[in-house]
């Protein structure tokens, strides 16, 4: 959906919809949501790279604000190599260059750091640090 401008507005009614039907879930029906989606967070930093007229649609304050009120962990997946594996298997006719991918790495750091600084329900999840379960990890975490 990000290839044109005409798309952002769509793309973040999807998003906050998303994020209503997920807190809904929670509140009213007691289902035990595990959301192992990227989509707002994507947003914030992939929109700084890419759709710079379009960066404050996504605020990680609003996503902070929204998760204080559920009981929810947020789990950031990233690791030191992906860079790495991001140039070793990309689709040559890929649009991103390596310095615009760098960005996004960058900025998902940014955001990782500071939700984990300031919330004690976020966390780092490095699957070859942590092992294949998300599972085993959340128990490990308490």
């Amino acid at each position: 959906m990000s290839g044109s401008p005409a798309y952002h507005t769509l793309m973040q009614k999807y998003h906050f919809d998303k994020f209503d039907d997920i807190e809904w879930n929670i509140r009213n029906v007691s289902l035990s949501v595990h959301v192992l989606d990227r989509s707002w967070p994507s947003e914030i930093v992939y929109g700084r790279e890419f759709r710079p007229h379009f960066v404050g649609a996504f605020d990680w304050q609003v996503l902070d604000e929204r998760m204080k009120h559920l009981d929810v962990a947020y789990i950031f997946c990233m690791d030191d190599q992906v860079v790495e594996r991001h140039e070793e298997q990309k689709d040559q006719n890929h649009p991103y260059d390596r310095a615009a991918f760098q960005g996004v790495v960058a900025g998902y750091k940014t955001l990782m750091d500071e939700m984990i600084a300031r919330r004690g329900d976020c966390y780092h999840y490095d699957l070859t640090q942590h092992g294949a379960s998300i599972r085993a990890f959340m128990e490990r975490m308490g």
